[in-house]
């Protein structure tokens, strides 16, 4: 039943409620990083395993849905082509004549208007547990008058969230954290209103007339709340060129703000009262934990990373990668921030520039047999024959042709020597964790400069020593051993 409201709009749910976090100005200090970017060794605890990642990305001016998993990505296609549709992995949600209703083996109705009320927009959770839309007065239109509503999508449930909210108040989207615990969104007289999804008229209100940072980061998104709702942290663009502002306001201290030399993207609260995140530059992104003032260094990915959701839990994160400037593909991979780790899941079209797509990965199980032991060698033929039907996802580049596989006494790492369809010559170095869960990290990439390989990112002064070198024989279609280097110390002239 709607209930009826007196025209008191948002100030009302502010009245009698204070802030509960710090919002004064922050104390600002340099990022602890390193003046070099840093080289990620080669060793990890466990292999990443099986996931299902969802992505959702912007393709000629429309959202598409993919679904990607076991190195294959599809289409998912929605059940119609109205602007509010999601899909939580398993069902879609849709409007269809006012009626919000779920889509999978069989249609259900979720809620369907009155003549009082109507349902508007949907809102997933990140971990699609729940889902949060307005529920418009259409009883009165002139009073503007909406409530927010959420249903539970295990329990099969709906209740209402916040009630009396001026339409015209709601100055930003709904946005949800990334444990999928709180929910914010900010209103024209400047107040953050967090909200839980379990508890009917829960609301915590920030003032953030004092702090207008933190407005203009909750108005884009650009704010993570920690899974518990006793801390925040948000960026904003810094005052010098590309270099993001981070501040963390942890539970009630002080605010910690610095600048990073790059964009801020994967912003994420860890179980342990921990922030992550990612700083992209122009040749990848390196991942750091901040934890009481000090931000430490995690991993460091090289390649054109379009976006990227961190999961502190399973100490991996699900990204985008551009394969090529010239490729019409994207690659969908798991990041291991042990070891650095990937797993490709699949390939996607090129998101379009200027949008950031939407990445929701979660762990599948994986049969018994399936894993390689994370601390096995690997022989020899497996690795080369991973080279062969993987290079193009190891490189990011389509069209590759594997020439030379350099085995280094480091296990499970070689070199490859390979050529671009234009015929010019490369070598990566890269560390091969699991063949049967198609899992490696990319050491270094190589150019050629007078007979000599030259690194131009990572590699260099701790590559391995090579043991064993093998070439492809055009006129026998084999890998052929040509020579060891037993003892020998690096060359960049193999």
């Amino acid at each position: 039943m709607w209930r009826w409201f007196v025209s008191i709009g948002i100030a009302g749910l502010a009245a009698g409620t204070a802030a509960y976090w710090y919002t004064g100005a922050p104390t600002t200090h340099r990022h602890m990083a390193p003046t070099v970017t840093p080289v990620v060794a080669a060793a990890r605890a466990v292999p990443l395993g099986w996931w299902r990642v969802r992505v959702t990305s912007q393709h000629g001016g429309q959202s598409q849905t993919f679904l990607c998993q076991k190195q294959a990505c599809s289409f998912q296609a929605p059940p119609n082509s109205a602007a509010d549709t999601v899909f939580d992995g398993q069902a879609w949600y849709r409007y269809n004549n006012q009626t919000l209703e779920r889509v999978g083996t069989t249609t259900e109705t979720v809620i369907a208007a009155t003549p009082l009320a109507a349902p508007r927009r949907l809102m997933l959770s990140p971990d699609g547990h729940f889902l949060l839309f307005w529920f418009d007065n259409i009883d009165a239109p002139k009073d503007q008058l909406t409530e927010l509503w959420v249903y539970d999508t295990q329990e099969k449930h709906t209740h209402v969230l916040v009630e009396k909210i001026h339409r015209p108040d709601v100055a930003s989207a709904v946005y949800w954290n990334g444990s999928s615990t709180f929910a914010w969104f900010v209103t024209s007289d400047h107040q953050l209103h967090v909200v839980d999804p379990h508890t009917t008229d829960s609301v915590k209100v920030i003032d953030l007339s004092s702090n207008s940072d933190l407005e203009t980061a909750a108005r884009a998104g650009q704010v993570e709340v920690s899974a518990d709702g006793a801390s925040l942290a948000y960026h904003t663009a810094g005052a010098v060129f590309s270099h993001d502002q981070l501040t963390v306001m942890q539970n009630g201290a002080q605010p910690d703000s610095f600048s990073v030399a790059g964009q801020i993207v994967g912003l994420q609260w860890s179980e342990a009262n921990q922030v992550l995140y990612g700083v992209r530059d122009q040749t990848g992104i390196t991942v750091w934990r901040w934890k009481q003032g000090v931000s430490s260094f995690v991993t460091r990915l090289t390649g054109l990373v379009q976006a990227m959701t961190i999961y502190p839990a399973e100490n991996a994160a699900a990204v985008i990668l551009e394969q090529d400037g010239t490729s019409n593909q994207s690659q969908v991979a798991m990041l291991s921030l042990a070891s650095g780790a990937l797993s490709s899941q699949g390939t996607i079209p090129v998101p379009e520039p200027g949008t950031t797509p939407v990445l929701q990965a979660e762990r599948i199980d994986q049969p018994a047999t399936s894993v390689s032991p994370a601390t096995a060698t690997i022989d020899d033929s497996e690795l080369i024959g991973f080279i062969e039907q993987h290079l193009a996802s190891v490189v990011n580049q389509p069209g590759v042709t594997p020439e030379r596989v350099i085995i280094t006494t480091e296990k499970n790492t070689l070199f490859v020597d390979y050529t671009l369809p234009d015929n010019t010559e490369k070598r990566v170095l890269v560390t091969i964790y699991s063949a049967v869960n198609q899992e490696w990290s990319v050491r270094g990439y190589y150019q050629k400069s007078d007979s000599e390989w030259l690194p131009v990112q990572g590699g260099g002064i701790n590559d391995p020593s090579p043991a064993r070198l093998y070439e492809w024989e055009p006129s026998v279609r084999q890998w052929i051993l040509k020579n060891t280097y037993t003892g020998q110390s690096s060359s960049n002239r193999i």
